[in-house]
C-alpha cells in the first residue's frame, strides 16, 4: 500500500483507506506513510480529500 499512498490520499474513497490505516496506530506503517507524503504536505493539505489524511498524520502514533 505504501507505494500507492500518494494516489490514495487524493482519491474520493482512497483517503478513507489511508485514514483507517493511520488510526490502527502501527508505528512502522505510519512512519512510512508520513515519509511518502512529506514532500507534498502543503499541496496535500489544500486539497479536498488529502487534507483529511494530512490532519491525522501528526497524531498518527499517539495513544489515547
Amino acid at each position: 500500500m505504501a507505494s500507492l499512498v500518494g494516489d490514495l490520499v487524493r482519491d474520493q474513497y482512497g483517503n478513507y483507506v489511508v485514514q483507517y490505516v493511520i488510526e490502527l496506530k502501527l508505528p512502522h506503517v505510519n512512519s512510512e506513510i508520513a515519509d511518502r507524503l512529506s514532500g507534498s504536505i502543503i499541496v496535500l493539505a489544500s486539497e479536498k480529500f488529502s487534507s483529511n489524511v494530512i490532519e491525522k498524520v501528526p497524531h498518527a502514533n499517539k495513544r489515547g
